[in-house]
Protein backbone atom coordinates (compact mmCIF):
# COMPACT_ATOMS: atom_id res chain seq x y z
CA UNK A 1 0.00 0.00 0.00
CA UNK A 2 1.04 3.43 -0.54
CA UNK A 3 0.64 6.27 1.26
CA UNK A 4 0.93 9.43 0.27
CA UNK A 5 1.05 12.75 3.12
CA UNK A 6 -0.03 15.91 1.74
CA UNK A 7 -2.64 17.00 -0.43
CA UNK A 8 -5.12 15.05 -2.31
CA UNK A 9 -3.61 13.83 -5.71
CA UNK A 10 -6.25 15.28 -7.22
CA UNK A 11 -4.51 18.91 -6.48
CA UNK A 12 -1.09 17.93 -8.93
CA UNK A 13 -1.47 18.56 -12.73
CA UNK A 14 0.70 17.34 -15.20
CA UNK A 15 1.91 20.30 -17.42
CA UNK A 16 0.96 20.22 -20.83
CA UNK A 17 4.24 20.16 -22.06
CA UNK A 18 4.99 19.62 -25.85
CA UNK A 19 8.80 19.00 -25.20
CA UNK A 20 10.32 17.86 -21.91
CA UNK A 21 13.94 17.42 -21.31
CA UNK A 22 15.72 14.40 -22.80
CA UNK A 23 17.50 13.80 -19.72
CA UNK A 24 14.35 13.46 -17.19
CA UNK A 25 12.54 11.83 -19.33
CA UNK A 26 13.19 8.34 -17.68
CA UNK A 27 12.91 10.01 -14.26
CA UNK A 28 10.27 12.13 -14.08
CA UNK A 29 8.48 11.95 -17.83
CA UNK A 30 5.41 10.50 -19.36
CA UNK A 31 5.42 7.33 -17.41
CA UNK A 32 5.39 9.21 -14.21
CA UNK A 33 2.85 11.09 -15.89
CA UNK A 34 0.63 7.88 -16.41
CA UNK A 35 1.12 6.64 -12.70
CA UNK A 36 -0.19 10.26 -11.17
CA UNK A 37 -3.10 9.85 -13.69
CA UNK A 38 -4.20 6.68 -12.76
CA UNK A 39 -3.82 7.12 -8.82
CA UNK A 40 -6.08 10.34 -9.32
CA UNK A 41 -8.85 7.92 -11.03
CA UNK A 42 -8.55 5.84 -7.88
CA UNK A 43 -9.06 8.84 -5.94
CA UNK A 44 -11.88 10.09 -8.18
CA UNK A 45 -13.01 6.26 -7.65
CA UNK A 46 -12.90 6.51 -4.10
CA UNK A 47 -11.10 3.07 -4.16
CA UNK A 48 -10.25 2.18 -0.75
CA UNK A 49 -6.11 2.99 -0.61
CA UNK A 50 -5.10 -0.36 0.16
CA UNK A 51 -6.33 -1.53 -3.42
CA UNK A 52 -4.57 0.95 -5.09
CA UNK A 53 -1.06 -0.46 -6.89
CA UNK A 54 2.21 0.89 -5.67
CA UNK A 55 4.53 3.21 -7.34
CA UNK A 56 7.65 3.63 -5.40
CA UNK A 57 9.73 5.04 -7.97
CA UNK A 58 6.95 8.13 -8.89
CA UNK A 59 7.78 11.40 -9.31
CA UNK A 60 5.11 13.76 -9.08
CA UNK A 61 5.09 16.32 -11.72
CA UNK A 62 5.55 20.05 -11.61
CA UNK A 63 6.61 22.48 -14.61
CA UNK A 64 9.55 23.02 -15.45
CA UNK A 65 11.01 26.66 -16.73
CA UNK A 66 12.72 26.90 -19.98
CA UNK A 67 12.88 29.99 -21.46
CA UNK A 68 13.88 31.52 -24.82
CA UNK A 69 14.68 35.38 -23.83
CA UNK A 70 14.73 37.80 -26.81
CA UNK A 71 17.89 39.30 -27.07
CA UNK A 72 16.33 43.03 -28.47
CA UNK A 73 14.37 45.65 -26.57
CA UNK A 74 11.75 47.16 -28.59
CA UNK A 75 11.32 51.03 -28.70
CA UNK A 76 8.62 52.90 -29.85
CA UNK A 77 9.31 55.46 -32.30
CA UNK A 78 7.83 59.13 -31.67
CA UNK A 79 4.68 60.51 -33.29
CA UNK A 80 4.91 63.40 -35.42
CA UNK A 81 1.85 65.06 -35.35
CA UNK A 82 2.79 67.77 -38.63
CA UNK A 83 3.42 64.60 -40.66
CA UNK A 84 1.25 62.03 -39.80
CA UNK A 85 -2.05 60.66 -38.56
CA UNK A 86 -2.09 58.21 -35.56
CA UNK A 87 -3.28 55.65 -37.71
CA UNK A 88 -0.46 56.25 -39.78
CA UNK A 89 1.86 56.01 -36.72
CA UNK A 90 0.15 53.26 -35.14
CA UNK A 91 0.32 51.25 -38.58
CA UNK A 92 4.29 52.17 -39.01
CA UNK A 93 4.74 51.03 -34.81
CA UNK A 94 3.02 47.54 -35.86
CA UNK A 95 5.39 47.32 -39.03
CA UNK A 96 8.31 47.50 -36.60
CA UNK A 97 6.80 45.17 -34.15
CA UNK A 98 6.61 42.77 -36.83
CA UNK A 99 10.41 43.04 -37.87
CA UNK A 100 11.11 42.48 -34.14
CA UNK A 101 9.22 39.72 -33.64
CA UNK A 102 10.34 37.89 -36.93
CA UNK A 103 13.78 39.01 -35.78
CA UNK A 104 13.43 37.31 -32.38
CA UNK A 105 11.23 34.30 -33.94
CA UNK A 106 14.31 33.21 -36.47
CA UNK A 107 16.70 33.46 -32.91
CA UNK A 108 14.09 31.47 -31.20
CA UNK A 109 13.90 28.90 -34.56
CA UNK A 110 17.50 28.63 -34.65
CA UNK A 111 17.81 27.79 -30.68
CA UNK A 112 15.02 25.42 -30.58
CA UNK A 113 16.90 23.54 -33.20
CA UNK A 114 19.95 23.34 -31.28
CA UNK A 115 17.71 21.75 -28.43
CA UNK A 116 16.18 18.99 -30.87
CA UNK A 117 19.62 18.61 -32.52
CA UNK A 118 21.61 18.06 -29.23
CA UNK A 119 19.04 16.19 -28.08
CA UNK A 120 18.13 17.77 -24.61
CA UNK A 121 14.86 18.42 -25.75
CA UNK A 122 12.55 15.70 -26.95
CA UNK A 123 8.90 16.03 -28.46
CA UNK A 124 6.05 14.76 -26.04
CA UNK A 125 3.54 12.49 -28.02
CA UNK A 126 0.12 14.10 -27.18
CA UNK A 127 -2.47 12.11 -25.95
CA UNK A 128 -5.01 11.30 -29.03
CA UNK A 129 -8.56 9.47 -29.06
CA UNK A 130 -12.00 10.41 -28.56
CA UNK A 131 -11.97 8.91 -25.34
CA UNK A 132 -11.94 11.62 -22.41
CA UNK A 133 -8.22 11.18 -20.84
CA UNK A 134 -9.89 11.21 -17.32
CA UNK A 135 -12.11 7.93 -18.48
CA UNK A 136 -9.67 6.21 -20.02
CA UNK A 137 -7.39 6.68 -16.69
CA UNK A 138 -10.60 5.61 -14.50
CA UNK A 139 -11.39 2.08 -17.04
CA UNK A 140 -7.87 0.88 -15.97
CA UNK A 141 -8.01 1.48 -12.01
CA UNK A 142 -11.34 -0.27 -11.92
CA UNK A 143 -9.95 -2.89 -14.02
CA UNK A 144 -6.87 -3.51 -11.84
CA UNK A 145 -7.84 -2.23 -8.83
CA UNK A 146 -11.24 -3.63 -8.92
CA UNK A 147 -11.34 -6.29 -11.41
CA UNK A 148 -14.25 -5.40 -13.10
CA UNK A 149 -14.79 -6.81 -16.16
CA UNK A 150 -15.08 -5.06 -19.67
CA UNK A 151 -18.58 -5.06 -20.29
CA UNK A 152 -19.47 -3.75 -16.70
CA UNK A 153 -17.38 -0.67 -17.56
CA UNK A 154 -18.09 -0.09 -21.52
CA UNK A 155 -21.25 2.68 -21.77
CA UNK A 156 -23.08 2.39 -24.35
CA UNK A 157 -21.03 4.61 -26.27
CA UNK A 158 -17.74 2.13 -26.33
CA UNK A 159 -17.79 -0.86 -27.22
CA UNK A 160 -15.60 -3.31 -24.64
CA UNK A 161 -12.98 -4.02 -27.24
CA UNK A 162 -12.51 0.28 -26.81
CA UNK A 163 -12.11 -0.36 -23.22
CA UNK A 164 -9.97 -3.61 -23.49
CA UNK A 165 -7.45 -2.00 -25.67
CA UNK A 166 -7.57 1.32 -23.76
CA UNK A 167 -7.38 0.18 -20.34
CA UNK A 168 -4.36 -2.69 -21.75
CA UNK A 169 -2.23 0.50 -23.41
CA UNK A 170 -2.67 2.37 -19.83
CA UNK A 171 -1.40 -0.36 -17.81
CA UNK A 172 1.83 -1.34 -20.24
CA UNK A 173 2.45 2.36 -19.42
CA UNK A 174 2.46 2.71 -15.74
CA UNK A 175 4.19 -0.86 -15.14
CA UNK A 176 1.07 -3.00 -14.35
CA UNK A 177 0.44 -6.18 -15.25
CA UNK A 178 -2.97 -7.01 -17.09
CA UNK A 179 -5.17 -9.52 -15.46
CA UNK A 180 -7.10 -11.82 -17.79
Amino acid sequence: MQVFKGPPLSSYKVPDYKYFPTNLMESEGPKHWAQLRFLQACERLNIPRDQWPSFPKMRLPHAYGLAFVPNGIMRLRSINPMYETEAEWRASCREDLERFLDEEAQGFRAWFQRELDTHRLAKIKPSRGSTPLNLRYEWAAQRHCSGLQYKEMAPDKYSDEVVRKTVTRILEVVGLRHRK
